[in-house]
């Protein structure tokens, strides 16, 4: 076990918690019966929902031993080679999930739209 994997151990729980929490804050807010937010808004509220529970699941799972053990990429560079754990590009993907949270929130109103 490498120095600091307890640490970040606890890093990647606090935050898959936070997520977690957060998913259940959002479907509070999606739920159509309490009428928190107007109702053109609900779907905005259930992305980002979802997307706050794959967050929170993809942190759960970078706790495994095997995604700091592992690398994902090995990128060569002049003089050697610069590796990332499975766990750097897990947490790399949480990030670009607020990135695509909003083109996913287009298409959902384009498809509406259609539908109508």
């Amino acid at each position: 076990m490498r120095a600091g994997t307890g640490v970040s151990t606890a890093f990647e729980l606090n935050l898959g918690l936070l997520q977690l929490i957060l998913s259940f804050f959002f479907n509070s807010l999606a739920d159509e019966e309490r009428k928190l937010v107007p109702g053109n808004l609900l779907r905005r509220f259930r992305i980002s929902r979802d997307l706050q529970l794959l967050a929170s699941a993809i942190f759960f799972v970078s706790i495994a031993p095997v995604s700091y053990t592992t690398n994902a990429f090995n990128f060569p560079v002049e003089g050697g080679s610069v590796e990332m754990p499975v766990r750097g590009a897990l947490w790399l993907l949480t990030l670009l999930l607020n990135w695509i949270r909003r083109p996913l929130e287009a298409l959902a109103a384009r498809i509406k739209r259609e539908s109508s």
